[in-house]
């Protein structure tokens, strides 16, 4: 407890975190980053949907999936 208390208050002041904290934030940045991917992607494909314009998928077709690694 007293460890957790001291890198609350002076991880900070020392201008340095706790690894832990710096790994929630780059799978919380992650996180966000596939969200707003997915949202264009179903904004995109209700545009293409709205005008007619959406390629249907037969069925028992695979879809390719692409590879978009931020890394």
């Amino acid at each position: 407890m007293k460890y957790l208390l001291l890198s609350v208050l002076l991880f900070p002041l020392l201008g340095c975190e706790d690894p832990a904290v710096t790994q929630h934030r780059k799978e919380v940045i992650r996180a966000q980053e596939t969200r707003d991917r997915l949202k264009k992607l179903g904004e995109e494909m209700h545009r293409e949907y709205e005008s007619g314009s959406a390629e249907g998928t037969p069925s028992g077709q695979e879809v390719p999936e692409e590879e978009n690694s931020p890394e």
